[in-house]
């Protein structure tokens, strides 16, 4: 009797540990930005609030106003879970998982609003705003520019 209660509680500890350490590996890494829809060729994640944009290999249309807090990213299935979004303390990062060099030629499109923005940096990217912002802007094989009629275009 005292050897399968002992062989009870070493399996229940055993499960137990292997849930815990299960959970942490699928939790979701810190400032990974959550799918709060998705659909065939697209994907809605909640971002929270951002003043610095990082893009890259990605069309950004960033309307500047009233900030939702939403992301709409747009590509084919195939690219669509290649892409990451993150929002680390106020930094909006969308582009490719690690070094992808597919998807080096913009073919997903991402859609949000943001409240202001002190920073872009376009890497390989294209980010398209709907007016004009007081913000650094950093280009390296990519283009910032204004035109409100292809953010609302786009949209």
């Amino acid at each position: 009797m005292k050897h399968s209660s002992t062989l009870l509680v070493f399996f229940v500890a055993l499960a137990l540990a292997f849930c815990t350490s299960s959970c942490i590996r699928l939790g979701r890494p810190a400032g990974k930005a959550a799918v709060a829809e998705c659909g065939p060729g697209y994907k809605v994640f909640d971002i929270g609030r951002f003043d610095r944009l990082h893009a890259s290999a990605v069309e950004v249309y960033v309307t500047v106003g009233e900030a939702d807090g939403k992301l709409r990213l747009e590509a084919d299935d195939a690219l669509i879970d290649r892409i990451e979004v993150s929002n680390r303390r106020g930094d909006l990062s969308i582009g490719a998982r690690g070094f992808d060099t597919a998807a080096h030629t913009p073919r997903a499109r991402a859609y949000v609003t943001a409240g202001t923005l002190r920073e872009i940096y376009a890497t390989s990217a294209r980010v398209v705003l709907d007016r004009e912002v007081d913000a650094e802007i950093y280009a390296t094989l990519g283009s910032v520019e204004v035109d409100s009629l292809a953010v609302h275009a786009a949209r």
